[in-house]
């Protein structure tokens, strides 16, 4: 230790003693020692540079591209059924729950599809194949059997709905989601209430 302190008082005073320009000419440029490279300096804050326009990590906003694919894709089987329940409904509380679906769920798809063309993302086209061939099957029922199976198909839908909706209202942290989101879960929570009383009163196991 005692060595290492002679040395560098030494060092000091041969400096001084050449004056400032020699001082200068002897450092390399920039003043980093010879053989380093250049620092970064957003060097170990790749979380951050990776961060998008709303401040959100790129894990999240895969999420939020998933969660308004999911909605849409959703939302276009269930008012498809719902279509096809005011068509075949073989109750008059079944034809009015179809009608009213497709209205509140087209409302708030419409409001979706905004927040996918603020996000730049381009709005599914048609449902998922699963409610494709859900869709399929109802088709060919009449009668009570064709009402038993939507209302089961929609307090699953409703119960699937909501958790998803109230899962992306608190992890997003884009507002405009997170409004849709909420929106969609208060909507759905009503709509699972009175399909639920339907399934207990036309005795439909859920």
């Amino acid at each position: 230790m005692m060595q290492s302190l002679f040395r560098i008082t030494a060092v000091a005073a041969a400096v001084l003693l050449t004056g400032a320009v020699v001082f200068a000419q002897q450092q390399p440029m920039g003043g980093m020692q010879p053989g380093t490279q250049p620092q970064n300096p957003n060097a170990g804050n790749t979380g951050m540079n990776n961060m998008n326009a709303m401040g959100e990590p790129p894990m999240q906003k895969m999420q939020d591209r998933a969660f308004v694919q999911d909605a849409l894709e959703g939302g276009m089987g269930e008012v498809q059924l719902s279509q096809l329940a005011e068509q075949k409904g073989a109750s008059a509380d079944v034809r009015q729950y179809g009608q009213k679906m497709v209205q509140d769920r087209t409302q708030l798809d419409n409001a979706i599809k905004q927040v996918a063309s603020q996000i730049e993302m381009r709005p599914p086209e048609s449902p998922s194949k699963k409610d494709k061939k859900l869709y399929a099957k109802l088709s060919t029922l009449s009668g009570t059997q064709f009402d038993q199976a939507y209302i089961k198909a929609m307090v699953k839908a409703h119960n699937d709905d909501l958790a998803a909706f109230q899962q992306e209202a608190t992890n997003t942290q884009n507002p405009a989601i997170k409004q849709v989101a909420e929106e969609g879960a208060q909507m759905t929570r009503g709509q699972l209430e009175v399909i639920k009383q339907m399934a207990k009163d036309n005795g439909v196991k859920t």
